[in-house]
């Protein structure tokens, strides 16, 4: 199955050593009833990232059937060699349900993409940060959105809500150191609820004053090593998007 794998030309397939190991093996048969469990977190993530990759590429000139197309074509890439997937055509429709979502999500706010996968760094109140912006859009009156797709299996946003919404509001402000260009609005969508949580002014006077007592005292618990306890092996903890946590020896202690 490695040698299969590893040398196999099928497009989207991850060629991680330990990935790999879990699909053939199936190591992890804690399953819960969620369609989409067996390429939930990352790996749906990953899978959904690379359709809109492609529907940004065309210039968003791919029809909704070309996007299902193609979103078959790398589902079917992907789970290929899973043999945890119970039933993969009911998983496959979930799959499609969340493409069709998006697409009518876009369709519906007239968005035109000014970018797509953009790499975003730079510091803020001395801290480097780096990420990836899913997409950089220009509504009709040429304000600047910057969206984020949420793929998981919870809502974990609120509107206008800092705490919850951090990533975009830092998404925002380097954004802006790097383009010179405001951002009006952030946009986390849940295309498997078919829901958008909305930030408005994410560069705003308010929210900075906010953003900067927030960082300037994370950047004192990074010098005083203040951090809250975590137990290694809690998947709802520092765990939870491991790629490599179900095969895991990491000793069942807390460490700071």
């Amino acid at each position: 199955c490695f040698e299969y794998a590893l040398n196999s030309d099928l497009p989207y397939l991850d060629k991680s050593c330990f990935a790999i190991t879990i699909f053939v093996l199936n190591l992890d048969n804690k399953i819960e009833y969620d369609a989409l469990y067996p390429i939930a977190g990352n790996r749906f993530g990953d899978l959904f990232h690379y359709v809109f990759e492609e529907f940004v590429d065309s210039k968003g000139k791919f029809s909704l059937n070309e996007l299902l197309s193609l979103g078959n074509e790398i589902y079917d890439s992907y789970t290929l060699l899973d043999v945890s997937i119970g039933d993969k055509d009911y998983c496959k429709y979930e799959f499609n349900k969340c493409i069709e979502k998006t697409y009518e999500f876009l369709s519906k706010f007239d968005l035109s993409v000014a970018q797509s996968e953009l790499e975003c760094n730079g510091k803020l109140e001395g801290i480097k940060f780096k990420g990836n912006i899913d997409l950089v859009c220009k509504d009709k009156n040429g304000n600047t959105i910057i969206i984020d797709y949420k793929t998981g299996s919870h809502i974990e946003h609120d509107d206008d809500d800092v705490e919850s919404c951090i990533q975009g509001i830092l998404y925002s402000e380097l954004y802006e150191k790097m383009f010179n260009v405001v951002v009006s609005k952030v946009i986390f969508f849940y295309p498997r609820f078919n829901k958008q949580i909305i930030y408005n002014e994410p560069c705003g006077n308010e929210t900075r004053e906010l953003l900067k007592i927030k960082l300037i005292s994370f950047a004192d618990s990074l010098k005083n090593k203040s951090f809250p306890s975590k137990n290694l092996l809690d998947k709802e903890g520092v765990c939870k998007y491991c790629n490599y946590r179900n095969i895991c020896k990491a000793p069942d202690k807390k460490e700071s």
